[in-house]
């Protein structure tokens, strides 16, 4: 199989991607969890093919009644005739003529560009009907063999489609909002506010205002959060509502990594549990429908049991670390109260909490407009012998990066460069490499005793949020 999974980028990237594999053919798959944006991406991206085209929405129905909307909102299709879709039990015969039926339509009705089939939510037709991956297939391969100009484009939940769905399939995984579109988008006036409103109200596509807010950080979250008739006010139980059957473990274990990273084992004395193991399929749920990250240090090789988890979107972290436990209080008193004695003060270690994650995502893929070289590898270390590094990366040069983040938003001493040049002295990590540089990640001004260390110590910078965020909203179009 054909596979991309597109770094962190606008959407315009990704909607040039499925309209250059419409016209070369062949299956596209594009998978995501629930709400990140799938059918809005289809749309705006049908909108630009010049083709013929049909969107068809698939939800959760039983077989029979989804065969019906489907072919309602197909409106007419001559289906075609043919000795081995004669009249059989059950419904398979119908699904094939029908889909066969619309391809044989689109195709007639290309003429500048091919012909496009999305079947939107594919998760519940495959549910309804096991063998529709296998009679798709072989309705495809007919379509094939006679060259006509049609296309299929499947959205789903999964990252893997059946086995039965064999031949050529590009699929492309929508990721997140690139933090910085995330961060301005949710209405920041400058990058600092940027990058709190990030922490805040997090990448996840479906939590951008629907207008351009023109309130302060503290009155959106009172309007958006705290007050019941908020769109953000119960939004995380919601999803994990419409996500899981039974939540409560799901819920428990975002409430364990609200505030912190955790381990395995602190995991499961957070959530309650005598054993770790027991944890993980409700693991393996959450990271599958991207409300978890599993993560690794740098140095660890892939399935070692140096494991931390993290909530995927820092909207989880607060809402779980400062919202859930006040919501109480927040159905007894003013919310206004409310944010003023609770939620404000917790605000400053939740912006510590998420500094060193959007550091981490500036040098994966910001590093070269400040760095010598971009990044071939970012994140973090920890464990083993050696100190840890809430940053840490290798530059394409050569170039190895240890970074250490400021705790507060107050004025930055000479002591940051101090700690980072001493872990770097201790750790085993780019031993041996004669370009080390420093990194200080700053929420504050850096007072004149770190200026000066910044132009004594060789490669050191310093990574404000005018460098994190960008200076400007970046240009989405």
């Amino acid at each position: 199989m054909a596979s991309i999974e597109p770094g962190p980028g606008h959407r315009p990237e990704e909607r040039t991607t499925l309209l250059q594999w419409i016209e070369e053919g062949g299956l596209i798959h594009l998978h995501a969890p629930e709400g990140r944006g799938k059918t809005s991406l289809l749309r705006e991206t049908l909108l630009r093919h010049p083709g013929p085209r049909l969107h068809l929405a698939l939800p959760p129905l039983d077989e029979a009644d989804l065969l019906a909307h489907v072919e309602h909102d197909a409106g007419p299709v001559e289906r075609p005739e043919r000795p081995d879709l004669l009249p059989l039990p059950g419904l398979g015969a119908r699904w094939s003529r029908l889909l066969e039926g619309i391809l044989l339509r689109l195709a007639a009705e290309a003429e500048a560009a091919p012909g496009v089939l999305v079947l939107d939510d594919f998760d519940h037709l495959l549910r309804a009907r096991r063998r529709i991956a296998g009679e798709l297939a072989e309705v495809l391969a007919r379509i094939e063999r006679r060259g006509l100009p049609v296309r299929i484009l499947l959205a789903t939940r999964m990252a893997e489609l059946p086995e039965a769905l064999v031949g050529e399939i590009r699929t492309l995984a929508l990721l997140p909002l690139p933090f910085r579109q995330a961060g301005w988008g949710h209405g920041a006036t400058d990058p600092m506010d940027a990058f709190r409103r990030w922490a805040i109200f997090g990448d996840h596509p479906a939590h951008l205002p629907k207008r351009r807010p023109s309130t302060s950080l503290t009155e959106a979250i009172l309007k958006r959060v705290l007050l019941p008739e908020g769109d953000l006010f119960d939004a995380p139980l919601r999803r994990l509502g419409a996500t899981f059957h039974a939540p409560s473990r799901y819920a428990s274990i975002l409430r364990g990594v609200a505030e912190e990273d955790r381990d395995w084992a602190s995991l499961a004395q957070a959530v309650g549990v005598d054993r770790g193991s027991a944890l993980a399929p409700y693991i393996g749920r959450l990271e599958e429908e991207g409300l978890l990250a599993v993560r690794l240090p740098m140095d660890a090789p892939e399935g070692a049991r140096r494991r931390r988890y993290a909530p995927a979107d820092p909207f989880l972290s607060f809402w779980f670390g400062l919202v859930l436990p006040n919501r109480g209080r927040l159905l007894r008193e003013s919310a206004t109260r409310v944010l003023r004695e609770q939620i404000e003060p917790g605000l400053q270690a939740h912006f510590d909490r998420w500094l060193p994650e959007v550091a981490r995502r500036w040098l994966a893929h910001h590093a070269d407009e400040e760095l010598a070289a971009p990044a071939r590898v970012a994140g973090a270390l920890w464990g083993g012998e050696g100190p840890e590094f809430e940053v840490a990366g290798r530059l394409t040069n050569g170039q190895v990066c240890y970074g250490i983040v400021q705790e507060g938003a107050g004025p930055a001493g000479s002591d940051l460069m101090t700690r980072v040049l001493h872990r770097m002295e201790r750790t085993r990590f780019g031993l041996g490499r004669q370009a080390r540089g420093p990194l200080v990640v700053l929420q504050g001004e850096a007072d004149p005793t770190l200026r000066r260390e910044f132009a004594r110590v060789p490669l050191a910078r310093a990574i404000t949020p005018e460098v994190l965020m960008g200076t400007r909203p970046p240009r989405v179009g």
